[in-house]
């Protein structure tokens, strides 16, 4: 988890970050399963512009025909994950971080009316995506945090349903008992662990804040990985790569998927970090 603390002198010593572009759901946080999914598909990209830490997808020659190579890897990358309403009015948002070295992945998200200072004008996120969407909501958060992001994922409510349901229902917890009726939702929730939907899910991560919202992103990243839901496949990318607003290419995954596909796969991965919304915001103006 060192290396993936806003610290300033730690950041100029990292000052690009290699590629390894993953699948997703979130965002924000998720987009939870989305980021992840599509992020891990999209692994390594421009590894000619790396420097220091170079991202590697090596396949070892098999013992026998029928033996299955290893895939090591190493690097880093961050991912902005974006879920917005079909207004385009931006609902919560986060980073997934890779840290191929340590064989984790951390998550943090962000409130969308945190108020910033860019260019000398006061503002904040909400109003930066409003103006600028994606590419703006980018630059917005590595000034204010003084983080790298190598990529984003931008998915509506709507597709965001849709990629879960394609995923399957999901697997989530509640500390407690929750029966609530918005103005533009519904959540009711058990005690415990328990079967939900993407409407649910959906539903959730509007619910909570931004420490909340990085737990329920951690534990959905982890849910499918670990239930074999999200696969680096060919078909798993055509259907999900089309229901995001994204700067990841079909032909990131087709060079890197074998490498997806190992992290996936392999025991020795951690389960997924949260990282706590405490950095500082830094004043840009």
């Amino acid at each position: 988890m060192t290396s993936l603390q806003f610290d300033k002198e730690k950041r100029k010593r990292k000052k690009t970050y290699a590629t390894f572009i993953i699948a997703f759901l979130s965002f924000s946080i998720l987009l939870a399963a989305v980021s992840f999914l599509i992020l891990l598909k999209s692994v390594n990209f421009k590894l000619s512009n790396l420097v220091d830490r170079k991202t590697t997808a090596v396949t070892e020659e098999t013992q026998t025909e029928s033996d299955t190579a290893p895939v090591s890897y190493s690097g880093s990358a961050n991912v902005l994950t974006i879920c917005s309403n079909s207004n385009r009015e931006l609902k919560f948002f986060g980073v997934l971080y890779m840290d191929m070295n340590a064989k984790l992945l951390s998550v943090q998200s962000f409130e969308t009316d945190t108020v910033i200072t860019l260019d000398g004008i006061e503002t904040d996120f909400e109003k930066v995506y409003s103006s600028s969407g994606a590419e703006g909501l980018v630059q917005a958060v590595e000034k204010c945090y003084g983080v790298k992001l190598d990529r984003f994922l931008d998915v509506t409510e709507t597709n965001f349903k849709s990629i879960v349901s394609y995923l399957g229902d999901v697997e989530i917890e509640s500390d407690e008992k929750i029966n609530y009726k918005g103005n533009d939702y519904i959540l009711i929730l058990d005690e415990g662990v328990q079967s939900a939907t993407g409407d649910t899910v959906l539903s959730y991560f509007k619910y909570l804040d931004a420490d909340g919202r990085s737990r329920l992103f951690a534990d959905v990243l982890d849910y499918y990985i670990n239930t074999s839901k999200l696969t680096a496949s060919q078909e798993t990318f055509d259907r999900l790569i089309n229901k995001v607003n994204t700067n990841i290419s079909a032909k990131d995954f087709s060079l890197y998927s074998s490498t997806a596909d190992a992290f996936f796969k392999d025991s020795l991965r951690k389960k997924t970090a949260v990282i706590s919304n405490t950095a500082e915001v830094t004043d840009n103006g």
